[in-house]
């Protein structure tokens, strides 16, 4: 929570914008992890669906959400 995160997804994007390959930027989040999730969508990422049970953490298996992000 000291802006890293959006540090390094700032620069990941700036550096993906100039690609013209590049159409879309594809990402998968525990779906607990709702900080990460709110950083996420304040970049514009949306939520493009749930991969039930797809993540193993400890001894339990946990949720991922897609999400995803049309570069202009």
């Amino acid at each position: 929570r000291r802006g890293v995160g959006a540090a390094l997804l700032a620069h990941a994007l700036d550096w993906a914008a100039g690609d013209d390959a590049l159409r879309k930027l594809s990402l998968q989040v525990h779906a607990t992890n709702a900080p990460a999730r709110r950083l996420y969508e304040r970049f514009g990422f949306a939520y493009e669906g749930r991969l039930t049970g797809e993540a193993r953490v400890g001894g339990a298996y946990v949720d991922l959400l897609a999400m995803g992000r049309t570069l202009s």
